[in-house]
C-alpha cells in the first residue's frame, strides 16, 4: 500500500514537471525569440602606420584609454627626407591590442594598434529567416552572457539588416552537383545595451527578443 502511494506521487511529481516544462515552453515561444547565434561587439577601429621607417616613439599600452587625435606613435620616415611622422589615434577608445615597440620597423599600412569604445558595446544576434518577422526595431530584448551567467543584460533592437549573413561571405557556396539542399538563412540585427559593465568585444552571447 505505501509503496502504490508513493509510486502515485511520483507519477504526480512527474506529470506536473513535464506541465510547468511545457507551459514554460509555451510562454517563451509565444513571447520571444531567442537564439544563443549572437555575440558581444564594438566599432574596431584598426590604427595602421602612416609611414614606412622605424617606432621612434610608442605612448600606448594595453587597455589604455585613447581620445581622436592622441598621439599613438612617430615613426622616422625611410624615404630620403627622413621626416616624423605621428600616428594618431582614429577615435576614442580603449587599445584592446597594442602591436608597436620603438625601434621597430614599419611599412604604410602595417597594423599597429587596435581600439574599441567599450562604452558603446553592443549585440549582433543573428535570426532565423522564419522568426524576423516577429522581430521590430525597438522590441526590448534581455540578455546573457556565457561569461557572465548570473548577470542579465536588457537592451533594444536597433537595427535588423537587409541582408542574410550568408550574403557578406567572401566564399559563398557553390552548388556544382546539382543536388539542392535549402538551408534556414539568418539575418543580422543589432541590439543596443542599457549598460555594458564587464563586458568585451567577442563573448558569446544568448538573446531573448520580445515578440
Amino acid at each position: 500500500m505505501k509503496s502504490s502511494i508513493i509510486a502515485s506521487v511520483l507519477v504526480a511529481l512527474i506529470v506536473i514537471a513535464a506541465g510547468a516544462g511545457i507551459l514554460f515552453y509555451t510562454n517563451e515561444s509565444m513571447n520571444y525569440i531567442s537564439t544563443e547565434d549572437a555575440k558581444v561587439q564594438g566599432d574596431i577601429s584598426t590604427v595602421t602606420s602612416t609611414a614606412t621607417g622605424t617606432i621612434t616613439q610608442w605612448n600606448i599600452k594595453d587597455n589604455q584609454e585613447v581620445k581622436k587625435g592622441d598621439v599613438i606613435a612617430v615613426v622616422q620616415s625611410a624615404d630620403p627626407a627622413g621626416a616624423a611622422v605621428q600616428i594618431v589615434a582614429p577615435a576614442d577608445g580603449t587599445v584592446l591590442q597594442s602591436k608597436g615597440a620603438v625601434g621597430q620597423v614599419v611599412s604604410a599600412g602595417t597594423p599597429v594598434a587596435m581600439t574599441a569604445p567599450l562604452n558603446q558595446l553592443y549585440i549582433i544576434a543573428n535570426i532565423e529567416e522564419t522568426d524576423i518577422q516577429d522581430v521590430k526595431v525597438g522590441s526590448d530584448v534581455k540578455v546573457t552572457v556565457d561569461a557572465f551567467p548570473g548577470t542579465e543584460y536588457s537592451g533594444k533592437v536597433e537595427e535588423i539588416s537587409e541582408a542574410t549573413s550568408s550574403t557578406f561571405s567572401m566564399l559563398p557556396s557553390s552548388n556544382a552537383s546539382g543536388n539542392y539542399t535549402k538551408v534556414v538563412q539568418k539575418i543580422p540585427v543589432k541590439i543596443s545595451l542599457d549598460s555594458e559593465d564587464k563586458l568585451v568585444p567577442g563573448l558569446n552571447a544568448t538573446v531573448k527578443i520580445s515578440k
